[in-house]
């Protein structure tokens, strides 16, 4: 009898083991061979993706075991109906104590090595004169990127591909935090000190510095565009913004009238513009096409920076009027001349590009 019952014992234990290979194998093969966080786009955002299949992998494989043996006992060892007994009577085992005690406690251990080696690598700097650094003020409720080493602000990110960036972190505020959701590693701006972390991004493209720390009202606004670009493009970039007045108040407009055209003189045109609660009282303009153009701007975010601007289109690849940025509470007028071609153009706040816009319309 009891070596019927022992060989029952180990049919069970084999049919549980061989489930438990097969889920947790396929469960492995799952997390290590797929991204579960899309677009891993910088070095970092590698280690940090291999790190979290790896835990995924290691914890599959415990809520497979868990899971398996639960299912199991359910379906083969639950009393029967009418059953009354006790079951049988179990002493603790040494061996098995010691071994779910050993084997989480290795587990752990060899992930905080692997997690110590991951920042190690995230953290150190690259090779001598490689580094591009960045200054990054975060304010309420926007970013400003400065390069040191060109003497160029911008309120837009601009980086070159496969190179080390060093972002450097400053607060003018309250807490925030800079994060480029496929770079990976997010990094506090706390007043008073400088903070720093350090991508390197592996993918020509477009993408959105966004704070992810809640900082108030306009939390959910403060986004900044971030263009990885090729070495050439960034050094052209580079230099198209040491070339621009740092300040400007009126660039240069379309204003040239089609040959063979008549020459006409169009009435000029005043609108008056607010921003508050980071946003525009008013989502479109419409003017004549050539006009003379006077915009009263009023800013009435107190502490936060706005301006006007004017492109060709929503890209703001090619711009038509750059407005001098002010901090509120602050009026200016932008005065330029309206593009002598008719159409649907695209305005915005440089300081917050994604959420102030709106379409100037010419006729």
């Amino acid at each position: 009898m009891k070596s019927r019952r022992r060989l029952q014992d180990w049919h069970h234990l084999l049919v549980m083991c061989l489930a438990i290979v097969i889920i947790s194998g396929g469960l492995v093969f799952l997390f290590l061979h797929f991204d579960i966080i899309p677009n891993p786009f910088s070095l970092e955002r590698g280690y940090i993706d291999n790190f979290v299949k790896i835990l995924l992998s290691i914890a599959s494989v415990f809520f497979t075991v868990v899971v398996v043996v639960l299912a199991y006992s359910l379906l083969f060892f639950r009393r029967r109906k009418g059953d009354e007994t006790d079951g049988p009577p179990i002493q603790g085992n040494n061996h098995l104590e010691r071994a779910w005690t050993l084997i989480p406690l290795i587990i752990v251990v060899a992930l905080a090595v692997y997690g110590a080696v991951v920042l190690g690598k995230m953290a150190a700097p690259g090779p001598p004169q490689t580094e591009l650094e960045v200054d990054v003020l975060a304010f309420r409720f926007g970013w400003q990127f400065t390069y040191p080493e060109y003497n160029v602000t911008s309120y837009e990110l601009h980086v070159p591909v496969n190179q080390r960036i060093l972002i450097k972190l400053q607060s003018k505020d309250v807490v925030h935090s800079f994060w480029v959701q496929e770079w990976g590693p997010k990094q506090d701006a706390v007043p008073g000190i400088t903070t720093q972390v350090r991508y390197t991004p592996t993918k020509i493209g477009q993408y959105t510095v966004q704070c992810s720390q809640l900082c108030g009202y306009g939390h959910s606004y403060m986004t900044a565009s971030a263009f990885v670009t090729s070495a050439g493009d960034f050094q052209s970039w580079i230099q198209k913004q040491q070339k621009a007045t740092p300040t400007p108040s009126v660039s240069p407009a379309v204003t040239s009238v089609p040959t063979g055209s008549p020459t006409t003189t169009v009435a000029p045109a005043a609108f008056s513009l607010t921003a508050q609660a980071i946003s525009f009282d008013k989502s479109s303009l419409t003017v004549q096409a050539g006009a003379p153009i006077t915009i009263n701007f009023t800013n009435n975010d107190t502490g936060i920076p706005h301006n006007f601007s004017l492109y060709s289109d929503s890209s703001a690849t090619q711009s038509i009027f750059i407005g001098k940025i002010i901090t509120g509470p602050a009026t200016t007028a932008y005065t330029f001349i309206a593009p002598a071609a008719p159409g649907n153009y695209f305005f915005r706040c440089d300081v917050h590009p994604t959420v102030m816009t709106g379409t100037f319309i010419v006729k």
